[in-house]
């Protein structure tokens, strides 16, 4: 189980219940921090929930090259349960995914890092002038486009519709949720 999105209280907190718990049957438990990265690859315990009919609809369904991705505000209600047939007739409890009543501001998650060269193309396509100038992509003379040493797209230049223009077309490549 990775536990996210959750002051360091509550996170903990919740970590701390879900060791206790007998029912939860979790081996393992992270809580990462701040840019931590986890490999939980190598466990095998899948748990499956069911979604709310209210917060299919209510999710903003971004697309990130094969998939379909949103942001979902949700509880695990593990008072209703829907009976499921598996293989060989037994029965199998799945969990509901209920919405938040009150949904906390999140800050927007950028998927599809696009390449500088991939940019310039829809640039040129969309009647902007782009040239690479020592790594960095200079647009109209007015934008430069740049990633950072962490690998951040920067965009710097002076406020003018280009500016705009250039920022629409680069945020069009990213899945934003």
């Amino acid at each position: 189980m990775v536990i996210v999105h959750g002051t360091p209280d509550s996170s903990r907190h919740l970590a701390e219940f879900c060791r206790d718990s007998k029912d939860m049957g979790v081996s393992q438990i992270f809580v990462p921090g701040i840019g931590e990265t986890v490999d939980a690859t190598s466990e095998r315990h899948i748990y499956q929930v069911k979604l709310k009919d209210a917060l299919v609809t209510a999710a903003k369904f971004s697309r990130a090259k094969e998939a379909e991705l949103a942001w979902i505000d949700a509880v695990i209600d593990l008072q209703q349960t829907v009976e499921k047939d598996k293989e060989g007739g037994e029965k199998e409890q799945v969990a509901m995914l209920e919405p938040l009543a009150d949904k906390p501001p999140h800050i927007p998650v950028f998927i599809n890092e696009p390449r500088l060269s991939d940019l310039r193309q829809v640039l040129i396509k969309n009647g902007i002038q782009a040239e690479f100038n020592g790594g960095v992509l200079v647009c109209n003379n007015k934008v430069a486009v740049r990633r950072n040493a962490s690998g951040t797209i920067q965009l710097e230049g002076t406020v003018c519709d280009d500016y705009y223009k250039i920022r629409q077309l680069l945020y069009a490549m990213y899945a934003i949720i």
